[in-house]
């Protein structure tokens, strides 16, 4: 098998059936760090980066607590320059910087501090003539018990967020009756996810379990 060392991988293309299997096993050893939320200094002196090349999907969602998408979008809106996006691109700190006080949530995992996309973002919206959509906590918690009743998807505030924001359009007259929408849900409560586990578990380690019979 081919060392990792010095490499740079831009496609799991790339990878032998051993290098695959290396990878499992790597992540097999690590798994305790993780479930247990330890911490760990595996990575000290090294430098991570994280790159996202494609927008996120519930990233024109922000909530009432924080909403610096929707900040920097009425801040291009505000530059008559038709370049003024060009303009944003070159002087991001006028349009995208971080909190002043943290923010709380249901919807925890939206409270950006920086929308990393957020160029692509304002781009695609001004193209298509979108909006960001903000909304407050009890349009959240709408969403979320309207999301999962609907379904039976333990989804999480986080996830459901785009149909909060659905919501939000609705009362405002922006989506008629007869228009089609295709909403993603994105998180699912780990609560629920867990409690799910340990039922399946209990289930297939238990003596009435067909697998269990043969043994």
């Amino acid at each position: 098998m081919r060392s990792f060392l010095g490499r740079d991988i831009l496609s799991l293309r790339e990878f032998e059936r051993a290098e695959f299997e290396r990878v499992f096993e790597v992540c097999d050893e690590l798994a305790p760090i993780a479930r247990s939320r330890r911490n760990s200094d595996l990575l000290a002196s090294k430098t991570l980066l994280t790159a996202f090349y494609q927008p996120s999907t519930r990233t024109r969602m922000a909530t009432e607590a924080a909403w610096p998408l929707k900040r920097a979008f009425d801040a291009v809106l505000a530059h008559t320059d038709p370049g003024a996006l060009l303009y944003a691109s070159r002087h991001r700190s006028e349009f995208m910087w971080p909190w002043e006080h943290e923010p709380h949530s249901v919807a925890h995992g939206i409270l950006d501090d920086e929308t990393y996309d957020w160029l692509a973002v304002v781009d695609g919206m001004l193209t298509t003539g979108g909006a960001a959509v903000v909304v407050g906590e009890s349009t959240l918690e709408r969403a979320n018990a309207l999301a999962r009743e609907a379904t039976g998807i333990a989804v999480d505030p986080t996830g459901s967020s785009g149909l909060a924001g659905l919501l939000a359009l609705r009362e405002a007259g922006g989506v008629g009756d007869e228009e089609r929408v295709a909403l993603l849900f994105t998180g699912v409560s780990r609560s629920d996810a867990n409690h799910d586990k340990e039922e399946r578990h209990e289930e297939l380690s238990g003596a009435r379990h067909p697998v269990a019979q043969e043994l």
